[in-house]
């Protein structure tokens, strides 16, 4: 959501349930909902769930829509599509995240792998990079704490910018 809103999280407010895993002995939620503001003004939910029926048709549901003043995506995990709506369309973009081709994986999460590995041989600067993943357990830190809390809670801003 970074990349995509072109801005950092300042906060996140999050809730959660534990019951069916706690009854199980696993002490962690079965669900947690979280709302996460960024520098923009943008706001994001994002949904974490591990109580899924066993014919549920991926390990977890995963989804990512943003809506718009002028439109909306919807990439879809478990259906491998992406909706999108503009003022002048609703459409379905082919592509898929991953898919068997002549008997090997394509699509964004092999290209995102193969990035990453090519960035390694070829001695460059990865799409997505450490502090990325920085950012991002920046935000996720926000939402534990916030399910502690019960209160909204700062992320924790970066003390270095990234270089590159």
């Amino acid at each position: 959501m970074r990349w995509f809103f072109g801005s950092e999280a300042v906060e996140a407010r999050a809730y959660g349930v534990k019951e069916v895993l706690v009854q199980k002995g696993i002490d962690t939620y079965d669900l947690i909902q979280a709302q996460i503001r960024f520098e923009s003004g943008a706001i994001a939910t994002i949904e974490s769930g591990w109580i899924y029926p066993n014919t549920f048709p991926t390990i977890v549901d995963s989804f990512v829509e943003v809506v718009g003043s002028q439109g909306h995506l919807h990439f879809d995990r478990k259906r491998e599509s992406i909706e999108m709506s503009t003022p002048e369309k609703f459409s379905y973009p082919k592509t898929f995240l991953t898919h068997e081709i002549f008997g090997k994986l394509r699509g964004a999460f092999v290209e995102c792998l193969s990035d990453f590995l090519d960035s390694i041989i070829n001695k460059t600067v990865p799409k997505v990079t450490a502090f990325d993943g920085r950012q991002v357990t920046a935000v996720l830190d926000a939402v534990s704490r916030s399910l502690e809390s019960g209160n909204t809670e700062k992320v924790a801003a970066a003390i270095m910018k990234q270089k590159y």
